[in-house]
């Protein structure tokens, strides 16, 4: 293992070149985390108190928040590796609200995955630790999202800040500001700070994410399924957020174990367009249908043949949660018969009946 800093970095014409990528990336990632959010407050209240819209709005305002400062790197990174940082205050600002997004979008969809494979799984003959995730995410979507999403990477944000950790790190050439590489650090102590940095929770939501959708997926294609599109978007998820932050991931394991001499230029590249596009990929996912009609899925109060404009990302959330109560035995999902579903939806409570 190296004992001094990796000096891989790209040139200063890689750098433009990645610096420009990231800007449009970042551009469009606002425009589709905007859209969701847009969806979302459009819809009407008894729409918008829905578990699985709450907890797709809360994810698409940490997409908007870390996009939004990525895009500005062009006011605080210059392209020219001689004089990277025109602003050091607002260099440590971007790396603090960056990670913090970032790991708390990656938190979101992986509860959001949670959430899927907790409602679509066989009430009877699952654990009861799924049963309690469900509920717990059904009745307090607001706090679940706040304790796991908020609160855990606030604590990393303010370990790092209290080490003063955070900055701009010529000796990686990063489009963004985040670890810093100051010239007392190794190359390891840098790799344990970007693993507390986000790293770390990086690879556990590869590893949630991975174990919950796969699993949802084989089970709606299982399932009596109305609408395969939905099926199709939802497989999306996992290989889409795995191959966005996978170069990233990489390029910080070749600055740990790999010489100079190896680093690679394309793995820059294809940071500068994955890192900021959790938005834009969340907006085709969830918002592809917003101008298609909707279709019923096994609630009678559906208005079938209405345009989708309430909700872009209803057609597919709704669908999966729907699709899986017809199957319970009854007519009951996890404990709320729809006699309880009627009397919430009536009284404002949250609910999970269509539109």
């Amino acid at each position: 293992m190296k004992e001094s800093i990796n000096t891989c970095v790209p040139d200063d014409r890689t750098n433009a070149i990645n610096a420009n990528t990231a800007l449009v990336s970042s551009l469009f990632s606002v425009l589709g985390s905007s859209w969701i959010i847009y969806a979302h407050f459009a819809s009407s209240k008894a729409q918008r108190r829905k578990t699985l819209r709450r907890l797709l709005c809360y994810l698409s305002l940490m997409d908007l928040l870390a996009s939004s400062f990525y895009s500005l790197s062009p006011f605080i990174i210059s392209s020219s590796s001689s004089s990277p940082i025109k602003s050091a205050s607002m260099c440590n600002f971007q790396a603090v609200v960056t990670t913090f997004a970032s790991m708390s979008s990656f938190l979101s969809t992986s509860l959001i995955g949670g959430y899927l494979y907790a409602a679509v799984s066989p009430g009877p003959h699952e654990a009861r630790w799924k049963e309690a995730l469900i509920q717990a995410m059904y009745k307090y979507p607001g706090k679940t999202f706040a304790v796991t999403c908020i609160l855990v990477p606030l604590l990393l944000c303010l370990v790092v800040i209290g080490e003063g950790r955070f900055g701009y790190s010529s000796d990686f050439g990063e489009m963004w500001c985040w670890i810093s590489t100051p010239p007392s650090s190794t190359t390891y102590d840098t790799f344990l700070w970007r693993m507390v940095a986000g790293k770390g929770v990086e690879l556990l939501c590869f590893v949630l994410v991975t174990c919950t959708y796969v699993p949802t997926v084989l089970r709606m294609r299982k399932m009596s399924f109305d609408d395969s599109s939905a099926v199709t978007r939802i497989s999306f998820v996992p290989g889409a957020f795995i191959i966005l932050r996978l170069p990233s991931f990489i390029r910080t394991l070749m600055d740990l174990f790999t010489s100079p001499d190896q680093c690679s230029e394309v793995l820059s590249i294809l940071q500068a367009i994955g890192d900021p596009s959790q938005g834009t990929v969340n907006g085709l996912i969830y918002a592809t249908e917003c101008f298609g009609r909707r279709k019923g899925f096994g609630d009678n109060n559906n208005d079938k043949g209405k345009i989708d404009m309430e909700s872009a990302h209803e057609s597919l959330l709704d669908s999966v949660i729907d699709s899986s109560r017809d199957e319970e035995a009854g007519g009951s999902w996890r404990g709320v018969n729809k006699d309880e579903e009627g009397t919430e939806s009536s009284s404002g409570e949250e609910g999970y009946g269509g539109s």
